[in-house]
Parts: C-alpha cells; structure tokens; sequence
C-alpha cells in the first residue's frame, strides 16, 4: 500500500515539475524572442515539443510564426500542420500557414488556409487583412479592398489600412493608363476598352477622398499628410502637394524622412516652374543630408536660370560623390557650351561617356559630343 501512494505521489511531483519546466521554457522563448529575436526562441520551442509539454498546438504555432520570421517558411509550414493536427481549431495557425504560403507565392493554399481561419474566428479584422494581402498580391484589387474595409468595420483605427485602400486606387489608376497607352490604335475605337481604362483613372479622385478624410479626422498623424503629399505628387498635382510637404516639414524630426519631403518638396516647386523655390529647398535638403541627387537637381535649375558658374559648381560636388554619375557631366557640358567654352565642353561630354552611361544619358552626351567635334 505504502508503495502504490509513494508512486502516485512521484507522478504527481513530476506532472507538477514538468509544466513549471514547460511554463519557463514558454516565458523564456517569449523573452529571448523580445531580446534575442526568432532564431533564439526557435531553441526553446524546440524544447518545448521535445518535453511534449501540454498544448503542443500553442508550441508548435509559435515555433512556425518564428520560422516565418527568419523566412524558412517551408519549416513553418510543417509546424503549422503539426499544430493543427493537435488542435483542429487553432485558427491562428491557419492563419499563420496561410502567410507562409502567400510568401511563397501560392496564393490559391494562402486563400484556402486564410478562409479556414476565418471561419473559425469571424471577427478577427487581422485575419481579413490577410485576405486583402493575398488578393493585392493577385492584383484583384476590388477584392483586396473589400477585405480592406471589413477589417476596418472591425478595427476603426487601423490607419495602415486606408493608406493600403488610397494605394490600391492609386495602382488602378497607373494600370489603366498603361492599358490605354498601349491599346494599339487599330483598337482605340472599341468604347469598351477605352471605359475600361478610364473608369480606373477616375478612382484617383476615390483615393484623394479617403487621405483626405483621414487627414481631417487624425490632423496630428504625419505620416497621413505626408503619404497625401506623396499621392499627390505621384499625380502631378504639385500645388495641392506643396502645402502638405509644408506642414509635414514643422514636425518631422527624422533625418531621412526630412530630406526625402524636402527634396521632393523642390522637385514641386520645379513641376510649376518656380525654381527659386525649388533652389531653396533643395539646399535645405542637402543641409540635411548632402547626396548626389540634390546636388545635380539643384545645378540643373541653376542652369534654368542661367547661372552656369552656380550650376558647374553643384554638378562638380555631385561628381565628387559619385564620379560615375554622367548626367553631371552631361550638365556642366551643356553649361560650358553657353559660355562659348567649347574644349571644356568638349571635355566634359567625353568624361561622362567614359562612365558608359546607358540609354537617353548616352544618346544625348553622343549627340552634344558631335555637335562640338
């Protein structure tokens, strides 16, 4: 008798043991997860199902999503099996099988998996978000946007969400005009294509309504007005672009950012024929972060208002970052040649096509080369 209570007894103290042990490795994963990152805490979920500790399922899910993480996502696969073969139910490793297979270009198993998930679990807007990425990845946008705003019914304040919405319109747009300019004449007169393409380049208009309401109803985020100002500039419509770069300048402190509004800040001023401004902004720009870029935009609008000796300097400094940059060559080329300075044109022609520039930059340095010859 003594005997058969000392063995249950045992079993009760290893049972009792081995889930403190299965609980701390789970803690550890998640901590060595946060400081140590994916491959860290693939050790101790390793463990974890080596013990077979209680709830595989949860063990072999995380193991998957940090598989995913490190994009070994055929591993991750296999794990997500394993844990829906413990636990039919888990959802979220449908889910998360379903984002493997989208990374690996197999949208037809993402959606099957991703339909499962959501059927388990109708309310998770994360899960129709994942259904949105799989449908854009298709390019059915239309589909992708109802996924889109059924996760945002289910999450108002998924800001992400309506900059994907306001991106998608954008892409339509793009491809419609690249299917109208492509239509071969002999096939302009069929209304019906033509429709087609239209009907997607009046969606711009779709995409400007939802940045702006968005802009209007979380004034303080800056990263809406600058993706408005991004849109619009994407658009050509520099002078509603302008005031958004403007506003978004007062607050941004990050460096890369701050050159990137200001540089393309510039290149509106540019679009509407304002180079002053464009000069202006363009040197803020290269106080901020000097590059190759800024530099040659900034000589090419000197050059616009015939300061050649201005714009010969700023061509030179972005040569001195990049010495293969030959449209600086093709610039100070051109510069020379209004000041009735042919050999140092004729010098400069020939060190931009020793750079073996390619395409419109070739032709017209060996177009300028011959005209000096």
């Amino acid at each position: 008798m003594r005997t058969i209570i000392s063995l249950c007894f045992l079993l009760i103290i290893t049972n009792v043991f081995g889930q403190v042990n299965c609980d701390s490795l789970f803690n550890l994963a998640d901590k060595s997860y946060e400081e140590k990152g994916a491959k860290e805490a693939i050790t101790f979920f390793t463990k974890i199902i080596t013990l077979k500790c209680p709830n595989l399922s949860l063990a072999y899910n995380n193991r998957g999503f940090m598989f995913n993480e490190i994009e070994d996502y055929k591993s991750a696969i296999a794990d997500f099996e394993n844990a829906i073969k413990f636990d039919s139910l888990n959802h979220e490793a449908y889910a998360n099988e379903s984002t493997s297979y989208n990374m690996l270009d197999n949208s037809l198993m993402a959606t099957i998996l991703i339909n499962k998930a959501i059927k388990l679990d109708t309310n998770n807007y994360q899960y129709y978000k994942l259904r949105g990425d799989i449908k854009y990845s298709e390019e059915k946008f239309d589909s992708a946007i109802i996924n889109y705003k059924k996760s945002i019914s289910l999450k108002r304040d998924y800001l992400q969400l309506y900059t994907l919405i306001a991106r998608i319109y954008e892409e339509k747009n793009r491809t419609a005009i690249k299917e109208a300019n492509n239509i071969d004449s002999s096939i302009k007169k069929d209304f019906n294509q033509l429709t087609f393409a239209s009907s997607f380049y009046r969606n711009r208009d779709s995409a400007e309504a939802i940045l702006t309401l968005l802009v209007e109803r979380f004034p303080q985020n800056k990263l809406l007005i600058f993706n408005r100002a991004e849109f619009y500039r994407r658009n050509f419509l520099y002078d509603k672009a302008i005031p958004d770069y403007l506003q978004g300048l007062n607050d941004n402190k990050e460096k890369n950012k701050k050159e990137e509004s200001l540089s393309n800040l510039a290149n509106c001023y540019d679009g509407i024929g304002d180079y002053n401004n464009a000069i202006k902004y363009y040197t803020e720009s290269i106080r901020v972060k000097p590059n190759v870029i800024a530099f040659a935009n900034r000589g090419r609008r000197y050059k616009k208002l015939n300061n050649f000796k201005q714009a010969i300097s700023d061509e030179e400094n972005a040569i001195k970052l990049d010495s293969t940059y030959a449209q600086a060559y093709l610039i100070i080329g051109n510069c020379y040649l209004e000041m009735k300075q042919r050999k140092k044109a004729l010098e400069y022609f020939k060190k931009g096509l020793a750079q073996n520039p390619k395409g419109e930059i070739k032709d017209l340095l060996e177009m300028q080369l011959s005209k000096v010859e």
